[in-house]
């Protein structure tokens, strides 16, 4: 019995050292964690260009619902105004009476039987008019009202136009520096193969992430959303797919980069050593997945470049930076 307690501590024990062994090799030290750094060149341009594209297709949205709104809201003055000019008729047949049968005020002193007569059909007569003058300033109102939200739909449309322009250009810019990024990232892959060769390391884990630029951003967030709420199935971050593609769209990056270093981290948000840090990040928390995988790509953009790299991996994990590189591209590759 005593033999046996003592292999069970001597077995605890070894475990225990192997684990704290282990430690460093997995933990990462990313030196990246102030995320608001200055970006490249290149960085500043592709966030900019995104910026301008959300922000110029957020108005179009607005304008589209104002022009929806003005629109409603002429086809039913049309139909008030059709109300009201009926209205206008029976009035003005009214007052048209008093005029064919000649009813000025002298003969409708004679014609009246009595003076209590006379000012009962003064008092008809002037409701009458009063009716009709009231019902004509609506009438007059309403014409007035739709003119001016005839005006208001005619400028948000042209504003509209003008504003779906700047966004198509802005598209069209942020997909040139996204391209570019991606391209130069491709170009690095090269070289890192070479130096991994020479290394006798084996071929690089990962493979190009096909992220089609020439997507907007909501084809591309549909197109990668699916991709990665599968890899994250199962997982505290699962069905925060369309977050990570958002936030890949929003900086440039390859949109498997933050999520494939979650797992290498903290196997997908269940090992977390600080509030809603999956990625073994300097010492920063977050209050929600949302703020933090949005954080994290712009960190990996302005830190890491455009995907995984050598360069990257030894500044992400210096420790162990080759365990990194190939588990983290492995992971990416499963996406």
């Amino acid at each position: 019995m005593t033999i046996s307690l003592q292999k069970l501590i001597a077995g605890l024990a070894s475990g225990l050292m192997a684990f704290l062994l282990a430690w460093p090799v997995t933990f990462a030290y990313a030196e990246t964690d102030a995320i608001d750094d200055s970006p490249s060149e290149l960085q500043r341009q592709v966030e900019e260009s995104g910026r301008a594209y959300d922000e110029a297709t957020r108005r179009v949205k607005e304008l589209q619902r104002q022009i929806a709104d003005n629109g409603s809201r002429i086809e039913g003055l049309n139909g008030q105004i059709e109300e009201q000019q009926a209205t206008c008729e029976v009035s003005l047949r009214e007052l048209y009476k008093f005029h064919r049968d000649d009813m000025n005020l002298i003969n409708m002193v004679f014609s009246s039987g009595s003076i209590a007569s006379f000012f009962s059909t003064m008092d008809y007569f002037n409701r009458v008019q009063e009716k009709y003058n009231t019902d004509l300033e609506q009438l007059n109102a309403m014409h007035s009202e739709r003119a001016q939200a005839q005006e208001a739909l005619e400028q948000a449309r042209s504003e509209a136009e003008g504003i779906r322009q700047q966004a198509e250009a802005a598209f069209a810019d942020a997909r040139r520096k996204r391209d570019e990024a991606q391209a130069t990232a491709r170009a690095l892959a090269i070289e890192d193969a070479r130096a991994l060769q020479d290394m006798a390391f084996g071929e690089a884990a990962t493979t190009p992430d096909g992220a089609d630029w020439s997507m907007d951003r909501a084809t591309f967030i549909n197109a990668w959303k699916g991709r990665l709420n599968a890899y994250l199935a199962g997982s505290p971050l699962a069905g925060y797919g369309a977050n990570f593609a958002a936030a890949s769209w929003e900086n440039g990056i390859d949109p498997r980069f933050s999520a494939a270093i979650s797992c290498m981290e903290s196997s997908k948000g269940r090992y977390c050593f600080l509030p809603h840090n999956a990625w073994g990040w300097g010492q920063v928390s977050w209050g929600s997945w949302d703020e933090a995988i949005s954080a994290h790509a712009r960190g990996l953009a302005r830190g890491y470049g455009y995907t995984l790299s050598l360069a990257g991996a030894k500044k992400y994990c210096p420790p162990n930076w080759k365990h990194w590189y190939k588990t983290v591209g492995s992971e990416m590759a499963r996406i």
